[in-house]
């Protein structure tokens, strides 16, 4: 061995000793900066499961979609005798069309989704940007049924969950 390829492996150890340590200095930084991203990464991925989140984005969803929100109107009856869910929507929906058109009154999204006879009370579930039309609607339903039905508005909700349990405050204060 001749003492130009000495020197060459020499260089060679050197280098590769060098790339090494440099090597070892980046998995260490790499290391360090995932562990700091991991520890972030979980903190997100436990407030994407949170509820309030995930009901932020079906939000933002609905709103790409074009998809209307919903609000649901607690309204008190009076009226003598029995009423059905099925009557009362189509009082709803007739006093509605008869104002603003049938065709009208199919985007307005009216249904009657509980009435509590014992309680005199109902939820109306309608599309938000009708709220007013829904409120005038319900003032010429007395009149579409000869006085048989008065449909007063008690308060408007953004969810059913929160209209029942209006419902059950309503009642209890009353009584």
């Amino acid at each position: 061995m001749s003492s130009s390829e000495g020197q060459l492996a020499i260089i060679l150890a050197s280098v590769s000793l060098a790339l090494s340590v440099v090597s070892l200095v980046i998995v260490t930084f790499l290391y360090r900066h995932f562990r700091a991203i991991n520890s972030k990464v979980a903190l997100l991925a436990t407030a994407l499961d949170s509820r309030a989140v995930k009901t932020y984005v079906k939000t933002v969803e609905a709103r790409k979609e074009g998809r209307e929100r919903r609000r649901y109107l607690i309204v008190r009856l009076v009226h003598p005798g029995k009423l059905s869910k099925a009557e009362l929507e189509s009082f709803l929906l007739n006093a509605y069309g008869r104002l603003y058109g049938t065709s009208r009154s199919l985007t307005a999204g009216l249904k009657v989704m509980d009435l509590d006879e014992g309680r005199s009370t109902a939820i109306i579930r309608f599309k938000a940007p009708r709220k007013w039309e829904v409120l005038a609607a319900l003032g010429a339903v007395e009149k579409l049924s000869e006085g048989k039905v008065v449909v007063i508005p008690w308060r408007v909700s953004g969810t059913l969950r929160k209209a029942k349990e209006y419902v059950r405050k309503l009642t209890r204060s009353a009584k």
